[in-house]
């Protein structure tokens, strides 16, 4: 059986959050055939949390946490001044470093996994010093310049402030994917984006993370009538944005068309940007939801109204994984081209994002359709499995 070290930034459980899920989907893949070791940033780690993910992930053995510690804002233009993205350098950490480098050096281990780009900056001095010690795979959840620059495309008057910060990190983003031995992107989109950044550099791959679709109906019938959901961790600024865009520019047309319509958000962490919107009445920002079965359940519609981002978005393999139809808009595709009226609608603009959420709030037999369709899509793309990607045969990248 393989030993793996497995580096990535904080401690996938609880899964709740969108990259949460890819990182603890990942792990719990792959210690069905190895041996795994894990390390992380103590952040928010409760002591009952490690003992959960080892109940769900058996071939975990050893958890080593570091302090963590970040670098606030204000420093953004002083790391900028000196070369460094503040993005990627915020987190970095010279006991995270040393720990990585006494791993990865102590002869333990067949495999070095690294899980985002953010734990680059601490691992990546471990294979400068003495390459070649052990065959390195990274996994990467976006391309992080792409999400800054369609980021500054929505907010331009942030450019003289982001534009050298961009710069940095794309810098750095091509460097760091010409490290590892292989370089595994989630998204099918962010593997092209990359290839084209790097010249085609041959290490690069893709493989949809089939492993992170689990299957759960819920007992979905249809939904409440009139119920539009949204799930999301309320603080990451595509969601806050695209949820004010829908609140602003969509909800008001379908109200007027459909009265009974309500719109209600669930995720960690919100922002009060988005509690603003909440009147306790036709639109309700709620915070964590521990148990989200009734959740969605009574979801009529869900919606994905993103227009900026990168990498696969967790929110919509949750919602057709439970046979409920979607709205989305083409960004909230990326990474898992689903087809227009095979349980999902895709729109960009406000009256036709619109349109399709009240042709399925006012047609529940469409609704009941849509769903069949909808999970349908999630159980064929679950058995699209990357591990193959993710481990090397008889020592061989």
């Amino acid at each position: 059986m393989k030993r793996i070290l497995y580096a990535l930034h904080f401690l996938p459980w609880p899964p709740v959050t969108g990259g949460r899920r890819v990182s603890f989907s990942t792990l719990r893949e792959m210690c069905k055939d190895s041996e795994m070791d894990l390390l992380c940033f103590d952040y928010e780690i409760k002591a009952e949390d490690v003992g959960k993910l080892r109940q769900n992930c058996p071939g975990l053995k050893n958890v080593f946490t570091i302090s963590y510690q970040r670098c606030l804002r204000y420093w953004l233009p002083c790391m900028n001044l000196v070369g460094k993205s503040y993005f990627l350098h915020r987190d970095e950490s010279c006991e995270y470093r040393q720990k990585a480098a006494e791993l990865v050096h102590s002869g333990k281990y067949d495999l070095f996994f690294s899980d985002s780009l953010r734990v680059f900056v601490n691992v990546a001095d471990a294979f400068s010093d003495r390459p070649g010690t052990v065959p390195w795979v990274a996994q990467f959840h976006n391309v992080e310049c792409l999400l800054f620059q369609r980021f500054l495309h929505r907010r331009p008057y942030l450019k003289p402030l982001l534009r050298l910060e961009t710069e940095l990190l794309k810098r750095a983003e091509i460097r760091y994917w010409k490290l590892p031995d292989r370089a595994i992107f989630i998204s099918p989109e962010d593997h092209c984006h990359a290839a084209e950044m790097t010249g085609n550099w041959p290490k690069l791959t893709g493989g949809f993370p089939g492993e992170m679709i689990v299957l759960d109906p819920v007992g979905w019938e249809g939904g409440k009538d009139g119920r539009i959901c949204h799930l999301g961790t309320g603080t990451w600024e595509p969601n806050i944005d695209g949820i004010h865009w829908f609140l602003e520019s969509v909800f008001p047309s379908i109200r007027r068309e459909f009265p009974p319509a309500v719109f209600f958000h669930a995720g960690k962490a919100t922002d009060s940007r988005l509690k603003q919107f909440d009147n306790g009445n036709d639109i309700n920002i709620q915070g964590f939801l521990p148990d989200l079965t009734s959740f969605y359940r009574n979801a009529a519609v869900f919606v994905a109204p993103l227009r900026y981002g990168s990498g696969i978005k967790i929110k919509v393999l949750d919602a057709i994984s439970r046979g409920i139809p979607v709205v989305l808009t083409s960004i909230a595709n990326e990474g898992l081209a689903l087809k227009d009226g095979d349980g999902v609608f895709v729109a960009d603009e406000p009256d036709e994002f619109a349109k399709k959420v009240l042709m399925l709030l006012r047609d529940p037999e469409l609704r009941i359709r849509q769903g069949q369709l909808a999970f349908a899509a999630a159980n064929r793309m679950a058995h699209k499995s990357r591990r193959k990607l993710l481990l090397f045969e008889d020592g061989q990248m």
